[in-house]
């Protein structure tokens, strides 16, 4: 049976599609509609084209998956709209697609039950493993299922913006809590006004549970050595849209220039990248250039889909670890553009202070070794 998924690029689901992918045989992953023709199912997951009847057409099963009880809660983000109405027990339903959005008829529904306390980053992880279940369910049973059509009242919800992360100064945090858990805190974080001026809100779990990772056991693994979902995954990453914007080099970086790259890493001795990994998790990339025996630039980029916490100062800790620990450097330095003032404020934390560049777009900094 020939099984493709189908997700769009560079957006948080697509860790979860490639897990769902090594956990059905032969499975396929496609980032393109226009490259799937002839299977017998193609799961639709997370994804943000429009597909037409002919691409339906093409294949056997075209299935979707909703979080809510259709045909009730049609539309964008249902699992968020939900749980801001306070619903902690979600249906989720599996679908054919058709030429209409969450309208095909329904093969299955299941129930994901929440405890009321989950956070962004947790919910979507709840989601997507819910979502997996739901496609091997299918898998297993597809023959014996009967799809039937939708009957019932619709109901719709609209699309989520930036501004719906507004918090209500004259309620309580408890009233606007199940808000909270919908925010994130990097792509739309919480905000409120304040006598005409905004204030951003990010939301936490306390203690060793939930998102927080009180210890880390750190591989550094050498990307001449890794194996080929690795280096795969990290071009994935270094390709993500809110990685390269921060980059000197925004392009688009394919498979044979990165098979190039590492390859040439391994006929040099002054340069070094290493993956930065915990418990199994893909943490990032940070890199080394030696200039001589006291000089050491560094560079890194992190997970953006991975739930830990605080991994730029994660990164920044190994960077200063390695080149004063290891490799036994006078100096650390770095450069990045001026306009990342994310990171440019977790270097000064770090003790990071500027010096003088000869381009204003670039921010040179430089850390000693204290003895």
């Amino acid at each position: 049976m020939k099984i493709a998924i189908l997700t769009s690029e560079n957006q948080w689901f697509v860790p979860y599609a490639k897990k769902l992918q090594k956990l059905i045989t032969n499975a396929r992953l496609f980032y393109q509609h226009k490259e799937i023709s002839g299977f017998d199912i193609v799961f639709i997951l997370s994804y943000h084209s429009i597909v037409d009847t002919r691409f339906l057409q093409r294949n056997k099963h075209n299935i979707v998956i909703h979080a809510s009880n259709l045909p009730q809660g049609k539309g964008w983000a249902p699992l968020f709209h939900q749980v801001i109405e306070g619903k902690n027990d979600i249906v989720f339903s599996l679908l054919e697609a058709d030429e209409k959005a969450d309208n095909g008829a329904i093969y299955l529904k299941k129930t994901l039950h929440l405890n009321g306390l989950e956070l962004y980053e947790e919910l979507r992880d709840k989601q997507a493993n819910f979502t997996i279940d739901l496609c091997l369910d299918f898998l297993k049973n597809h023959t014996s299922l009967q799809a039937k059509k939708q009957k019932g009242k619709e109901s719709f919800y609209k699309k989520r913006n930036p501004k719906d992360s507004q918090l209500n100064i004259y309620k309580s945090i408890n009233e606007q809590f199940n808000l909270l858990r919908t925010v994130s805190n990097e792509d739309f974080p919480a905000f409120f006004y304040k006598d005409g001026k905004k204030f951003i809100l990010k939301i936490y779990t306390d203690g060793g549970g939930g998102d927080r990772v009180k210890t880390l056991c750190i591989l550094l693994q050498n990307f001449t050595q890794l194996c080929k979902e690795k280096k795969e995954y990290l071009r994935f990453l270094r390709n993500s849209p809110k990685i390269k914007q921060h980059l000197y080099n925004q392009h688009f970086i394919s498979k044979s220039e990165h098979k190039i790259f590492i390859q040439r890493l391994k006929k040099q001795n002054r340069k070094v990248y290493f993956c930065v990994c915990c418990n199994g998790m893909i943490l990032g990339s940070i890199n080394f250039q030696f200039f001589d025996k006291k000089s050491i630039e560094f560079g890194f980029y992190g997970n953006v889909y991975s739930n830990i916490l605080g991994i730029g100062w994660i990164m920044e800790q190994i960077g200063i670890f390695y080149a004063f620990n290891v490799a036994f450097a006078q100096t650390l330095t770095l450069e990045l553009l001026r306009e990342n003032k994310t990171v440019l404020n977790l270097h000064k934390k770090f003790g990071f202070k500027e010096k003088a560049s000869e381009d204003e777009r670039i921010i040179k900094m430089e850390l000693h070794c204290k003895k």
